[in-house]
């Protein structure tokens, strides 16, 4: 009689041969998608942070049925969508091409600024606009695209309409 393997998780010795190799396939498809993900390595907390998610357990190790192991494979499979289809978008959209904000929209922000001054007492206006492009868009300034950059202009527009 072969000798098998102790392992942490009583329910796997409890697993036939074919039921063992069904496990050993879904595990490794999950880390197949781990891997695509970056979960693996110094991020393999990402991985045991979506089997928490999909099953509430800690750990792939201590998953006790195939329903949990599926649960996890299509949790990633649904991170792993959204993933590629934000590739896909930022690919439609031009790849990683920036559209900057036009000196015109630059322009009506100075002069929105420079009507808001003396309404909010302010004493440095960029850093104003600055406050509101991280309140808005979490991030600075000079790193928004155009789109957001007329969000901020937008917001602008409805803070000087209140005066």
């Amino acid at each position: 009689m072969p000798k098998t393997k102790a392992h942490a998780n009583p329910w796997v010795a409890t697993l036939s041969s074919k039921q063992l190799a069904y496990r050993n396939a879904i595990l490794g498809r999950i880390h197949c998608v781990a891997r695509e993900l970056g979960f693996v390595g110094s991020n393999k907390d990402l991985l045991d942070m979506q089997v928490q998610i999909a099953t509430g357990g800690t750990s792939l190790s201590e998953l006790n049925s195939f329903d949990k192991l599926k649960a996890v494979l299509h949790q990633l499979d649904k991170v792993l969508g959204s993933k590629r289809k934000q590739q896909t978008k930022a690919a439609a959209d031009g790849g990683n091409v920036i559209h900057l904000p036009n000196p015109a929209q630059r322009a009506l922000a100075d002069e929105l600024l420079r009507k808001l001054t003396p309404h909010l007492g302010l004493r440095n206006p960029q850093a104003y606009l600055e406050g509101v492009s991280q309140k808005a868009c979490g991030k600075p300034v000079d790193r928004l695209n155009r789109s957001e950059f007329g969000q901020i202009l937008e917001a602008l527009k409805k803070i000087l309409a209140r005066f």
